[in-house]
């Protein structure tokens, strides 16, 4: 239309010019110009023999193209022109250049599906009631690693979906309050028909508040190409025993909560382990403690029991070492070891177990 438009406004001016100047026409047009059954692309001075004579000086100015590739996850809105795309394609946008004529845009889009969740726990190991968050033990005493452990030994966490080896700045665990972080945490999208099957993983860090955020310290958990539908959530520690949601829950782009820390929320039970699949301390539920040896189950006593690893890291001939590290065997999460006394990890294992029955077993109920 814009063309048109000159077009119009030109041939007005070169009929007035060619009234004037006895046969004389002079155009200037967009890319292209039509004269005497001709098609003229260049600029120049033309001539007709007929009907007499004509001369056209013609000016062509040209329209200008340009192309835009960009790659997006879920959805792109262009700035050229605020539309907001979410298929893959090709799209064209026609502006005016600075000769008047079109100025033709293309963008070519990818548009890559992903999704966010922003899973809630708390670890009973850090949590504190008097608070309502967790301790910050191991950030404070700088032994959180800047690489995520659940790639490597002796967790080897499945990597689906996406390499692992996620990694955080010194800033990031720098942050302290209810944001600061605990530790790194392993997330699992399950199939929404087989639970027993993961789809996707991710490695993200837990804050004090129960948020479990990306590397970054501070965006939801991205799963990169996971088309948006429903899914088992699994949430797993390298010292807590897993949890798992009771059903699929729907996750698209935006961000979804699924809050393990509410006790009304419910989660995956398997009726042939006798415990509760969480720790309910009042209003709050936690992932249970202690399992130093990472066997899916808490023991003091009997076969593979915690107790032994504990000691086991000190030393068996040296049980009053305290070791400042970090390490699956520091159960209460305060960045030591100790076999003995204060705040000693065995005995953390037989509180949580009850130190009425210490023969008891709890077991992880989620599959796998």
């Amino acid at each position: 239309m814009k063309q048109l438009l000159l077009f119009l406004l030109i041939l007005t001016h070169s009929i007035w010019a060619a009234n004037a100047t006895n046969g004389s026409m002079t155009v200037t047009a967009c890319d292209s110009f039509q004269w005497n059954n001709a098609t003229y692309t260049t600029s120049g001075k033309y001539y007709s023999g007929s009907p007499a004579n004509e001369i056209l000086n013609l000016t062509i100015l040209n329209s200008t193209y340009a192309t835009v590739i960009v790659s997006s996850y879920f959805s792109y809105t262009w700035p050229l022109n605020n539309n907001f795309y979410t298929s893959s394609g090709s799209y064209t946008e026609i502006l005016a250049n600075s000769n008047g004529c079109d100025s033709i845009v293309t963008l070519e889009l990818t548009i890559y599906p992903g999704i966010h969740i922003s899973p809630i726990v708390f670890l009973t190991g850090a949590y504190d009631p008097g608070t309502g968050l967790m301790y910050d033990s191991l950030r404070v005493n700088n032994l959180i690693p800047l690489t995520e452990p659940y790639s490597a030994p002796p967790y080897y966490k499945p990597q689906i979906g996406g390499p692992g080896g996620e990694s955080v700045s010194y800033l990031t665990l720098g942050v302290t309050g209810n944001n600061a972080i605990v530790d790194w945490i392993f997330v699992e999208l399950r199939s929404n028909v087989h639970s027993s099957t993961i789809i996707a993983t991710k490695r993200g860090l837990l804050q004090r508040d129960g948020d479990i955020v990306d590397a970054d310290g501070i965006s939801p958990l991205f799963f990169e190409g996971i088309e948006g539908g429903t899914f088992y959530v699994s949430v797993k520690h390298r010292n807590h025993l897993g949890i798992m949601t009771a059903s699929p829950v729907t996750l698209e782009y935006n961000s979804t909560d699924v809050d393990f820390t509410s006790p009304a929320f419910l989660v995956y039970e398997n009726l042939s382990i006798s415990n509760s699949p969480r720790k309910i301390q009042g209003s709050v539920a936690t992932m249970l403690a202690c399992d130093a040896n990472s066997n899916k189950n808490t023991r003091y006593n009997g076969f593979n029991n915690d107790k032994e690893a504990v000691l086991q890291s000190v030393g068996y001939s040296t049980p009053n070492n305290t070791l400042h590290a970090y390490r699956t065997e520091d159960l209460n999460m305060d960045g030591k070891v100790r076999y003995n006394n204060f705040n000693n990890d065995r005995y953390y294992i037989g509180l949580n177990i009850g130190m009425s029955n210490l023969n008891a077993v709890l077991s992880q109920h989620t599959p796998n």
